[in-house]
């Protein structure tokens, strides 16, 4: 069995306020053209689909392309699951129609649904859900965790009795997994994440929800990660989609099938002039300045050289300061040391006698001015 195995698309996200649809475009062309060379038994989208419930009529659009290039062009099966960015009720509208061709798309749990079998290998699809849902469906009020909800799902799979290959696709935060900024939250106020053994007995679980491609424990249990790097903590990684073979004897490999973006998402850092100088481009940019002197208007500056410029930050003050958690107290009584903490934040030193003068007849002048406006 080969499988070519993908997640996490998020079609209709934007990028620090910039539209994605061509670069997704792309990206997802590039795993059709994948499909194409490598000839895989089936393909598996392990969720978030979409990036949100409803999504634009662009990201629909693009997603009815893909899916119909995939299923009808190269023929390859395809199995779809819904993530935590996802509706399960629009993601799966007309699936039993669609089934028939090929394409495969399940939106909620069902566990005692028959596995999917594509070249002799059960395919079991565990989409996102809550435990309040998984509640209802398996008609039990012992759950109230995600691992809880996973474990009884699995297990309700398991009791069926899996085939002499299995697959597991499901949407979850695994432990051990390495997540990046870019992930909404499975849970609000914590984070829940699934143990490892709750995966044992299959060949192949393939995983989304985590944006970074990899593989935890093994071969045998695999983030696929994002198409595209949907925050500047993921600047660094060189995204992929995963081609996965399984042999006769339940061995598993893994390669990777780099994906490339049109644009880069990259962090620039230097002196202002230093990258007000540097070579014009058009990738997503991150612009960290390590002047300790204010720049005037930096950011228009610079969206000059880099149009797709997302933010220009002092890089010192990115660094924990004392002024944070700042009391409305202290504003008010202590306005020079406040001061004071912002140069050693952005210069580096404390003030001079002088900046110290000039200050303090500043916020005199502003104490009086307070005091007659309260009169």
């Amino acid at each position: 069995m080969k499988l070519l195995h993908t997640a996490d698309w998020h079609l209709g996200r934007t990028f620090h306020g910039f539209p994605l649809i061509e670069e997704q475009g792309a990206l997802l062309g590039q795993i059709v053209e994948t499909a194409r060379a490598e000839r895989p038994d089936v393909v598996v989208v392990a969720g978030d689909v979409y990036d949100r419930a409803v999504p634009p009529r662009e990201a629909v659009e693009l997603l009815d392309s893909v899916l119909t290039r995939l299923v009808l062009d190269v023929g390859v099966p395809t199995i779809l699951i819904a993530g935590n960015h996802d509706s399960s009720e629009r993601l799966e509208f007309a699936r039993r129609f669609l089934s028939r061709e090929g394409l495969h798309v399940i939106g909620e749990p069902e566990p005692d649904a028959e596995p999917i079998v594509i070249a002799g290998v059960s395919i079991y699809a565990i989409p996102y859900a809550e435990p309040a849902l998984v509640r209802h469906i398996l008609q039990t009020e012992s759950i109230r965790s995600r691992e809880e909800a996973m474990r009884a799902l699995v297990a309700r799979v398991r009791s069926r009795g899996l085939g002499a290959r299995s697959i597991l696709v499901a949407h979850e935060f695994v432990t051990g997994g390495s997540p990046s900024e870019s992930e909404r939250p499975l849970s609000v106020g914590t984070v829940e994440s699934i143990s490892l053994d709750v995966f044992s007995g299959f060949d192949y679980v393939a995983l989304g929800h985590l944006h970074r491609p990899q593989s935890l424990g093994s071969s045998r249990l695999r983030y696929a990660g994002s198409p595209f790097p949907y925050s500047f903590s993921e600047a660094d990684q060189e995204k992929s989609a995963s081609i996965v073979e399984i042999g006769s004897e339940g061995e598993v490999s893994v390669r990777e099938a780099t994906l490339r973006p049109i644009r880069k998402v990259r962090v620039i850092r230097g002196l202002f002039d230093e990258l007000l100088h540097s070579a014009p481009s058009d990738d997503y940019i991150l612009a960290e300045m390590l002047d300790t002197r204010v720049v005037y208007n930096p950011y228009l500056r610079l969206k000059e050289r880099f149009p797709n410029l997302a933010d220009c930050r002092y890089a010192r003050l990115e660094r924990t300061s004392p002024l944070t958690g700042t009391s409305p107290e202290r504003l008010r009584r202590d306005r020079l040391a406040l001061f004071g903490d912002f140069v050693r934040e952005v210069a580096g030193r404390e003030l001079t006698e002088k900046e110290r003068t000039i200050m303090t007849e500043v916020l005199e002048e502003l104490a009086r001015t307070e005091r007659q406006e309260r009169r």
